[in-house]
């Protein structure tokens, strides 16, 4: 992104534009021309400032310092995740798990569990035994949390117990 300076304020342009002194330029020079041909006619390359880590975006402003326009961002914080959000990662945290071992999903691995192969048989008891273990752990992790203090997503994902295959 481009912006153009006006009376010192910076203005965002996509397309083609007149200068401060009148003259006009088709769109192509944003992409053709180098930053020092477009900074002689008061162009400038858009920098984004960075946005707060756990915040959403809802809105942005130019700035100008003389060199450089920044887009600065407003934000706040994001909500915490739905209760749908976290079933459904650890749902797919549990179906990567038994795909990881060449199965089509976890209900798929979970039915080897009476099979009369023994490798199979085992790879599935070990799978039940830590799925359960995984559902359970993640129950406590999310109960009775006030909103504004729900772990992440990530971070329970990140508590959960890990997966001991059989040999």
């Amino acid at each position: 992104m481009k912006a153009i300076i006006r009376n010192g304020v910076p203005e965002p342009i996509f397309r083609a534009f007149a200068d401060e002194t009148g003259v006009s330029h088709p769109g192509n020079v944003l992409t053709l021309w180098s930053d020092d041909q477009l900074a002689a006619i008061g162009v400038y390359p858009v920098v984004d400032a960075s946005v707060q880590e756990g915040h959403v975006v809802t809105g942005s402003s130019l700035t100008f310092d003389g060199k450089t326009v920044t887009r600065v961002f407003t934000s706040v914080p994001a909500p915490p995740p739905t209760l749908d959000e976290y079933r459904s990662a650890i749902q797919s945290h549990v179906e990567e798990a038994a795909r990881s071992r060449d199965y089509d999903g976890a209900l798929s691995l979970a039915s080897y569990v009476a099979s009369k192969d023994p490798q199979w048989a085992a790879e599935a008891q070990a799978f039940v035994g830590w799925r359960d273990a995984v559902w359970a752990k993640a129950y406590v992790l999310l109960d009775g949390h006030a909103p504004e203090a729900a772990p992440s997503v990530a971070d329970v994902l990140a508590a959960l117990p890990a997966i001991t295959w059989p040999d």
